[in-house]
């Protein structure tokens, strides 16, 4: 009996160019046939997508949403984002902010507090670190300041780890690790070793047959980590800097800030956290709600005050953050003192409820 492999993989070729209303589209074929897509319509794709996890995990119908958007959208991308939730079948109800959400998942939107205050919303994702001064008061928030930055994320910190494992590498074998998939393999082990650093002193990276059939094992100790990381470390100081710079009438001192809220899953890291401790003084910077939940909690607790004023039965879909972003918030329904709610975190649902209560 003669095995017969299967043919290898076709890759699909992709073609890029100009939609008729400016934006960029690509071209490829799908079951034989051309497609044509644009950012509008792949994004459709991802919220029918998700809709369609939460109405079979839910067993009901989903047709409502809210959204938060990037401090940075235009008008015309938060256009593009609500034209692109109606063709997924999702009503749109508000957009929101990412910093705005994460003020409020903090708790900053309380009327009765009457205090003026300026809050930092520090942002640190995986591909870029946004920093965000705030002012707050009487249940208000109005962005002073924006600043992004695609300089620092937690990919670099993986990077980081990288070119430890890299030197040690070479120093044994003279030689570089080479290839996409030896590449690959050291970088998922280098992820799971960053991770590790945020909890523990050290971290040991282990990896089969890493490159040329050599098996490759190394201890990272955090005090490492974060001597390799001080460039990356100069780039948090140098966006706070522009931030507060950025404050209208003159700027803003680290003293004017009231507190720093911590956003974002490269925000755990320790040496981040303290380089942003150093950079504040004595100003408290809390990260008392996870950082990546930070921003779902926040739109949960705004659709609440929505559900409150308007006493209906709603079911509706609450993304968090951006398209890229691997995490989804979701508000589903609330009855008659509970809000309920389902996270995807890891592509695994996680219930939650708020209890409301009205007078």
């Amino acid at each position: 009996m003669t095995a017969v492999c299967p043919p290898p993989p076709q890759h699909t070729l992709v073609k890029f160019q100009a939609a008729d209303d400016g934006s960029v589209a690509f071209t490829t074929s799908v079951t034989g046939k051309e497609q044509v897509y644009t950012t509008t319509s792949v994004a459709a794709l991802l919220f029918k997508r998700v809709r369609d996890i939460a109405e079979g995990f839910l067993g009901c119908t989903v047709s409502r949403a809210v959204a938060t958007v990037p401090a940075g959208f235009s008008e015309r991308q938060r256009a593009a984002m609500a034209e692109a939730m109606l063709a997924a079948g999702l009503r749109p109800l508000r957009l929101i902010s990412d910093p705005m959400a994460a003020a409020l998942g903090y708790g900053l939107d309380s009327p009765s507090d009457r205090t003026i205050k300026r809050v930092v919303v520090f942002d640190l994702g995986g591909s870029s670190l946004e920093v965000t001064v705030l002012l707050a008061s009487c249940g208000l928030l109005h962005t002073l300041s924006h600043v992004m930055t695609k300089d620092i994320g937690g990919r670099h910190f993986d990077d980081a780890v990288m070119e430890l494992c890299q030197r040690e590498f070479k120093r044994r074998t003279s030689m570089r690790v080479e290839g996409a998939r030896s590449l690959a393999k050291l970088r998922r082990a280098a992820e799971i070793a960053k991770r590790a650093l945020t909890r523990q002193p050290s971290s040991h990276v282990e990896v089969d047959s890493l490159f040329e059939g050599i098996d490759f094992g190394y201890n990272v100790s955090r005090a490492r980590f974060e001597y390799e990381c001080g460039p990356l470390l100069k780039v948090v100081t140098r966006t706070l800097t522009e931030a507060l710079a950025g404050v209208n009438g003159g700027g803003a001192a680290p003293a004017d800030i009231h507190s720093v809220l911590l956003v974002g899953g490269a925000s755990r890291i320790p040496c981040v956290q303290q380089q942003v401790r150093r950079f504040f003084g004595q100003v408290p910077v809390r990260s008392d709600v996870n950082p990546q939940e930070a921003q779902a909690l926040g739109v949960a607790d705004e659709m609440a005050q929505m559900l409150r004023d308007h006493g209906a039965l709603l079911w509706l879909l609450l993304f968090s953050c951006s398209l890229l972003s691997p995490r989804v918030g979701l508000c589903f329904s609330r009855g008659d003192c509970t809000l309920c709610g389902l996270w995807m975190r890891n592509n695994a649902p996680v219930r939650y409820h708020i209890c409301i209560h009205t007078v």
